[in-house]
This record gives C-alpha cells, sequence and structure tokens, in this order.
C-alpha cells in the first residue's frame, strides 16, 4: 500500500508540474508583450556604490569614520528620436553620508543626497560624444531641519565624451552649473563651488584598463584621485580608494581644507 501511495503522490506532483510547465509557455510569451509595451520605470546605477573607511572627520567629532556612497537612477518615459538624437526624461538621486567611528550617539554625520530630474541625450550615430545630461532643480541637501538644514539650487548641463589615446581608454565627464538658490546657513558656499559668480563646474577624467580603473577630479577648490581594482569573478565588486584634497569633501564644514585617504570596497555595475 505504501508503494502505491508514494506512486500515487509521485503522479500528483508530476502532474502539478507538467501543467505548470504548460501553463508557463502559454503565458510567457503575454507577460513579455506586457512588459514590452510598458513604460520602463527601472532603476539603474549611475555610478559606483562604495563603502569606505577614512582616518578623520571634518568636524569636531575628530577621528576613523566610514563613508557610504549609493547613486541611483530612474528611466521616466521610453527614449524618443528627433533630429538624429535620443531624448531620454530621466531622474538621479545619489546619496551619501558619513558614520563615526566610537560616537556613542548621533554617528551618522554630514549626510547628504543630490536629486536631480533631467533630459540625456545621445546621439544615434557612434562618435566621441556619449551623452549629454540637461537638468533642473540639481538640488544638493543634507536632509535636516531647523538651524540644521544646508541646501542648494541650480541648473546643470553635463558632457561626456570618449576616447581612446595610445591603446588606453579615457572618458571626460564636463558638469557645469548656474545655483539660483542657496538655501540655509550657505552663505560663503558660492566661493567653494563656483568659478565666477554663480557659475561652476568640475571635470572628472578616467582612464581604465582590464585590471585597474584610475580616475581624477578637479573642481574650483578641490581635487579627487581615485581608483578601482576589481575583484574578478566576484560579481561587480572591487576595492576601491579615494583621496581628497581641498574643499567641499561634504556640507558640513565644506569650507574646510582637508586631505583625507578613503579606502574601501565599491559595487560597480556595468
Amino acid at each position: 500500500m505504501r508503494g502505491r501511495a508514494n506512486k500515487a503522490l509521485f503522479a500528483l506532483v508530476a502532474g502539478i508540474v507538467l501543467v505548470a510547465c504548460f501553463l508557463c509557455s502559454v503565458a510567457g510569451p503575454v507577460r513579455a508583450a506586457e512588459e514590452k509595451e510598458s513604460p520602463p520605470l527601472k532603476p539603474f546605477w549611475t555610478g559606483p556604490v562604495y563603502g569606505v573607511f577614512t582616518d578623520a572627520g571634518p568636524d569636531s567629532a575628530m577621528g576613523p569614520r566610514a563613508k557610504i556612497h549609493v547613486p541611483i537612477g530612474v528611466a521616466l518615459t521610453k527614449p524618443f528620436s528627433r533630429w538624429g538624437y535620443q531624448f531620454t526624461p530621466e531622474t538621479a538621486f545619489r546619496w551619501t553620508t558619513k558614520a563615526y567611528l566610537g560616537e556613542d550617539s548621533q554617528p551618522l554625520q554630514d549626510p547628504s543626497y543630490n536629486w536631480m530630474p533631467y533630459v540625456r541625450i545621445v546621439p544615434e550615430t557612434s562618435g566621441a560624444l556619449q551623452w549629454i545630461k540637461i537638468g533642473v532643480p540639481d538640488h544638493l541637501s543634507n536632509g535636516d531641519t531647523n538651524g540644521a538644514s544646508r541646501s542648494l539650487n541650480a541648473g546643470s548641463i553635463e558632457v561626456a565624451y570618449a576616447f581612446q589615446v595610445a591603446g588606453l581608454d579615457v572618458d571626460v565627464y564636463a558638469k557645469g552649473w548656474y545655483v539660483y538658490d542657496y538655501g540655509e546657513n550657505t552663505e560663503t558656499i558660492e566661493e567653494v563651488i563656483n568659478l565666477v559668480g554663480d557659475f561652476g563646474g568640475r571635470i572628472i577624467v578616467r582612464g581604465h584598463l582590464d585590471m585597474i580603473e584610475l580616475a581624477t577630479e578637479l573642481g574650483p577648490e578641490w581635487q579627487k584621485l581615485m581608483l578601482y581594482l576589481p575583484l574578478n569573478d566576484f560579481y561587480e565588486f572591487g576595492l576601491f580608494g579615494e583621496f581628497h584634497h581641498g574643499k567641499f569633501e561634504g556640507l558640513l564644514d565644506y569650507g574646510t581644507d582637508e586631505a583625507t585617504t578613503s579606502v574601501g570596497v565599491a559595487f560597480r555595475p556595468n
């Protein structure tokens, strides 16, 4: 009897599996068609996600700290073509915070987030120009309230180029902005982030080989050197290092000159 029961149970399970496979084979194309017709609205990474440790902090809580950086974006509609270019409305959100090690209370300090809706313009013919992003408001804030709030709003344009120099792949990102609102507690920030009056900008140059990537960022009052070493066969993770020199390391003491070295791990999707 037990053998018959086992066979009956096996037949029942096999039947359920066969029915499920049949339903999946029928419903699969329908579901794929529905997804094809739906708008994208899928998040994507706009840069590396990294967590690093560094040796000192910019405020009264001097000492080691951890820094976390998460950038994400969403395409709002499907691309549409005009005049030989593809236009895609998107929005991006970048969040950075620091955790001061050894702090008994409120270890998270100097948070900041950057939110910006923009239009990405991509040429339909291949060349050095990769894309152009035009956005407003380019909003930077620490998300705080009361007297600790810091924020500013700008309109910005960013252009990306890709070259090959002596066998080395080189990417260039140039961004310019006009700040039209400085918000609260940022009375002197224009002297740090701008070049002339309310106009500012920065440039990032990245060179990458098979095993290592190096990038430098040059701003009006700061310089950064970044390194990424991929860990082969370990998803998209790698070792990440950053050296920051100058001002604007965060929104807390943006006018303070610093020289800090940070080392950690980054997740860098394609």
